[in-house]
Order: structure tokens, then sequence, then C-alpha cells
């Protein structure tokens, strides 16, 4: 097998690997998404029902007369309501946060696959010293596409 081959198979594996983080950081990032869409309908869910449960309490309040004690419990029960739907708030702002990390994550991969546009200026100058003092290379004319080699 010759120099230039393994060169090529050795792109290859890298490609082919590049392409696999890819297929990753996407599977990631739909997991992601889907916890925080999970996060998000949870979080509507529990308004919905926070806010129904509260009315029922108020409800029950003005329905009938009521002591000091009952009012307490209820305002308890409504702060209660409250700290649970912080924490689906936060929930959902750590889903979202992490839809973030693995979107960036996924970009970064990305850019990992593309080849760069601007060929190094360095390289060419070495493959322009070198094209044809190579064995066996046909001597070619100074010029090669209207520049000078």
């Amino acid at each position: 097998m010759s120099v230039f081959q393994q060169l090529l198979q050795i792109r290859e594996f890298r490609e082919q690997r590049a392409q696999a983080a890819v297929q990753a950081e996407r599977a990631a990032l739909r997991r992601a998404t889907e916890a925080r869409d999970a996060a998000s309908a949870e979080l509507d869910t529990f308004k919905a029902y926070a806010q129904a449960r509260e009315a029922a309490l108020f409800g029950h309040l003005l329905a009938r007369v009521v002591q000091v004690r009952d009012i307490q419990d209820v305002r308890h029960e409504v702060g209660e309501l409250r700290v649970k739907e912080r924490g689906h708030a936060q929930a959902l702002e750590h889903a979202e946060e992490q839809r973030t990390k693995q979107s960036q994550a996924l970009d970064a991969a990305r850019a990992g696959t593309r080849r760069p546009t601007v060929p190094c200026r360095r390289s060419q100058s070495v493959w322009r010293s070198t094209r044809w003092k190579l064995p066996g290379a046909v001597n070619r004319p100074k010029k090669w596409n209207g520049r000078t080699a």
C-alpha cells in the first residue's frame, strides 16, 4: 500500500470519527430538547393545577364562616404551591441551559468536520517547491494556470 493510500485511509477514518461525533451530539441535542419540552409541559400542567387548587381553596373560605387558623392553612398551602411552581420553573431553566450547551457542542462538532476554506500558505509553498522535484515527475513549464511555480 502506498503512502498516499495510507493517508487517504487516515483521512477517511478521521472523517468517519467526526461524523460519528456529530451524530452523537445530534442525539444528545434531541434528548435535551425533549427534556426541555417535558419540563415546559410539566410546568404548564402544574400552573393549571395550582390555579384550580387555589380557586377551590379560596372558594371554600368564601362559602362558610372560617376561623383564623383556616385562613392560615390556606395561605400556607398556597405558599407551598408557589414553591413547587418555582421548582418546576427552575427545572425548565436548567433544561433550557442543557439544551443550549448541547446546541453549542453540536456546532463545535460540525465545525470539526468542515474543511478549511482558505488553504495554508505554508503548505502551498512546500507543495510548490517540491511538486516538480519528485522522482518520475514530468518537466512542466514554469507557468501553471497563469501563476509562476
